[in-house]
């Protein structure tokens, strides 16, 4: 019997009144088809047709939402200043300040990375060139050039870098106090 289904069995215990269970194999051709062409998948990181991706080229594009959030944040604060709106509302919005507030921050972090490895780019390149061997830079060096390029835009402004200083040294002041407080403790 070609092409019928097998026949439904009743897979689970005979009390249950359940639905019945079907396979979900398809039976397989007697004859198979050798000259049937096989389309494989596209890749889109190698085929030409897909676009190319870049942080770059999606910011440029995309420049017109940081204009539309400015606006609205304009649109928020008025409305903040309203007396009318209620406590919910009022914390939302405070929330969206916040959280747009993070953003910069993340972007503002992301900057100071991308200028640091673009910096360590130009030093590989000019090594090579030179012919020496190029240096492996760490993580923690890394991190420590991002933290001096932010010294660096810090120290522009005087009351910043206080400021900056102060907050820092107050971090570090709590830190301690917690460890001393730990071994105290035992």
């Amino acid at each position: 019997m070609l092409g019928c289904k097998k026949p439904i069995k009743n897979l689970g215990n005979s009390k249950n009144e359940g639905p019945l269970e079907m396979s979900s194999k398809k039976p397989k051709k007697r004859v198979p088809d050798y000259n049937v062409e096989h389309k494989g998948g596209i890749d889109p990181r190698f085929h030409e047709n897909s676009t190319q991706y870049g942080p770059a080229l999606t910011a440029n594009a995309y420049k017109f939402v940081g204009d539309l959030m400015k606006e609205e944040s304009k649109i928020l604060k008025n409305r903040l200043k309203d007396q009318e709106i209620s406590q919910e509302e009022r914390e939302g919005i405070l929330e969206i300040f916040s959280r747009r507030k993070q953003q910069k921050a993340t972007d503002k972090n992301l900057s100071y990375e991308k200028k640091v490895n673009s910096d360590l780019r130009k030093m590989q390149i000019e090594m090579y060139e030179k012919g020496l061997k190029p240096r492996f830079i760490t993580k923690k060096e890394k991190s420590e050039l991002v933290k001096q390029e932010k010294m660096k835009s810090v120290s522009k402004s005087k009351n910043t870098l206080s400021k900056y200083l102060q907050r820092k040294e107050r971090r570090n002041r709590i830190k301690d106090r917690k460890k001393y407080e730990f071994l105290n403790s035992d």
